[in-house]
């Protein structure tokens, strides 16, 4: 074996093993409008809704830092129901969180996809 491929597979071992927590099995969901945040992708998020506000806040406060995002089907319902969000989403680790006077600003990164299997609760 070369160099070049040992090199290789040390980063793609390394890339493999982040230190991403275990995702439970019952996680809060963040409905999102016009946004999709995939696996391993970083990305900024804006939270401005009261009950979404709450959910970050009962997460955090709970010393859980990972939640689920889903896209709404329609980004003009301000008070999404199951039905308004698609079934499959993407657990994220909340890097990190500004409050803001109009919301939360949110550094997020993907860390796996999921399905929706049963919604336990509709209200934060």
């Amino acid at each position: 074996m070369s160099d070049v491929d040992l090199k290789v597979k040390e980063t793609e071992e390394e890339e493999s093993d982040q230190d991403f927590p275990d995702i439970p099995s019952e996680i809060n969901l963040l409905p999102l409008r016009d946004s999709v945040v995939y696996p391993m992708l970083i990305a900024p998020l804006s939270v401005g809704r009261p009950q979404s506000i709450q959910l970050i806040d009962e997460s955090v406060a709970a010393n859980s830092r990972i939640i689920g995002v889903v896209a709404q089907r329609d980004p003009t319902v301000e008070v999404p129901t199951t039905e308004d969000i698609y079934p499959f989403g993407c657990a994220v680790i909340i890097r990190t969180l500004v409050k803001m006077p109009d919301g939360i600003r949110l550094i997020v990164q993907g860390v796996s996809r999921f399905r929706v299997v049963e919604v336990l609760q509709t209200e934060p």
